[in-house]
């Protein structure tokens, strides 16, 4: 069992409480911030919704996206299947309702029948070349700045959403790591 509080974080009891999370987060010694998180392909339906089990996984106000870094663990084939990545958040009334920032922010129609073979990483950056350029999300390259809604405080915190765009992937294993920064004069 598990809801949203006033404040729109999860509480969880039972046994969602030892649900294990796909991913993490890390500050490093040079300021960046990393978000990374396992992605398994075929959990992701036509619909906007957080990533599977990235439920501790927040980016908060303030971070400036640098760029997006995407690892191949099991290599998509499902033709015409694509992947929107983006930001989202909980509302407060109705709680617990998803509502994306961005759905496609971060990666927008990433065709994988380009990424080539097991173990290929590739980088999204804002005014990249190649697929970079195409497929990378409008949310790279800017800071993230709060959503308000009528009558309830802004959202500070923006958990990942995705969809799977055209068509559902029958397979296919991704590695995400997102890394930003603080920009100075900036705090959580």
């Amino acid at each position: 069992m598990s809801w949203r509080n006033d404040d729109g974080l999860l509480v969880k009891f039972g046994v969602e409480r030892a649900v294990v999370q796909n991913g993490g987060f890390i500050s490093t010694s040079d300021g960046k911030l990393v978000w990374e998180f396992d992605v398994d392909l075929t959990n992701a339906t036509t619909t906007d919704a957080q990533v599977t089990a990235t439920d501790n996984l927040f980016v908060p106000t303030g971070v400036h996206i640098e760029k997006i870094y995407v690892n191949i663990m099991e290599l998509p084939t499902t033709a015409n299947a694509n992947l929107d990545l983006g930001l989202g958040y909980y509302l407060h009334a109705p709680a617990g309702t998803w509502t994306a920032k961005d759905y496609d922010g971060l990666l927008a129609v990433a065709d994988f029948g380009d990424f080539g073979v097991l173990g290929d990483i590739h980088e999204y950056v804002g005014g990249g070349t190649g697929s970079s350029a195409t497929e990378v999300g409008a949310l790279v390259g800017t800071t993230i700045t709060t959503t308000t809604e009528s009558g309830y405080p802004d959202h500070d915190r923006f958990y990942f959403n995705w969809s799977a765009d055209t068509a559902v992937h029958l397979d296919g294993a991704l590695k995400i790591r997102v890394v930003g920064h603080i920009p100075s004069g900036v705090g959580f």
